[in-house]
């Protein structure tokens, strides 16, 4: 565990917003302690090491919090003048004095699902693929589809969840994304039915050939395949990620409903 912050020290800042205007370390996410339960999708990883900052008053709500959701590497440091001498002394402190909520560009702690991370880092370019207008299917809190809006994609989520929608759009808030969500109950409670039409094979809210991009994480509803095809324009890019045949052998999803078969994606979603 790090004994101080160090020019590569990732930096959670969990004062209350108006002590972070005054003065802050450069280049660390902020979220108001107060704020950490509703915004626990915008944290690291359990497994990840990272430096919290606190007021000495609000330093065991910070230590409860962290400890009571098994963050194990998680160093929480006082904000104090010797916390201010030692930002100073490694070029790490940012004393600019932002008035209303006109705030530095913030800082994601939080990580998209890899192979979006791999998309946008490698694929875009070595297939020069450019934005465009895509759709997050089940996109729960937001991440992916935040993530994506913040490299050029004009994202559109549908989620079931009124909750997730609720943090997706404070996530993209939060980091200045303009991005749209939208409550959409994608199936109905007889099995293997969706919520969309067999004769227009269409999804709610989304035009047929409308979509450059659609993306889909841990989410599997085949009768959605039709009407996924027909939202995407000709080239358009298809990110799916879910379980496998053979993951029921040591883990959940066990109903093969949930479980892809080896080449399926690529015969639903291939070139016609």
């Amino acid at each position: 565990m790090p004994s101080q912050i160090t020019h590569s020290s990732i930096i959670l800042d969990c004062r209350p917003l108006e002590a972070f205007m005054q003065s802050r370390a450069s280049h660390s996410a902020h979220i108001d302690y107060r704020e950490l339960f509703d915004r626990i999708h915008e944290l690291p990883n359990t497994d990840e090491c990272f430096i919290a900052i606190c007021n000495p008053v609000n330093r065991p709500d910070c230590i409860n919090f962290f400890t009571d959701k098994n963050y194990q590497q998680v160093f929480i440091i006082e904000w104090d003048n010797a916390l201010l001498q030692q930002l100073r002394l490694i070029g790490r402190l940012d004393n600019q004095l932002y008035q209303s909520r006109n705030m530095p560009t913030p800082i994601a702690l939080w990580h998209p699902a890899t192979f979006i991370q791999d998309f946008i880092q490698e694929h875009c370019d070595t297939y020069n693929i450019k934005s465009g207008k895509g759709l997050d299917l089940a996109c729960g809190s937001g991440r992916d589809l935040v993530y994506l809006a913040k490299h050029g994609w004009d994202m559109q989520g549908l989620d079931y969840n009124e909750g997730s929608l609720a943090r997706c759009k404070d996530l993209a808030l939060h980091h200045h994304c303009n991005i749209h969500c939208q409550y959409a109950d994608l199936e109905i409670s007889e099995p293997n039915t969706a919520l969309t039409s067999a004769n227009t094979n269409s999804l709610p809210f989304i035009e047929n050939n409308s979509l450059d991009l659609v993306s889909v994480c841990r989410y599997l509803h085949r009768p959605l395949f039709p009407a996924l095809r027909n939202s995407l324009k000709p080239g358009g890019v298809v990110l799916y990620q879910t379980f496998m045949q053979g993951c029921e052998k040591i883990s959940r999803p066990k109903n093969p409903r949930f479980l892809l078969c080896e080449g399926e994606l690529a015969t639903e979603f291939g070139e016609q």
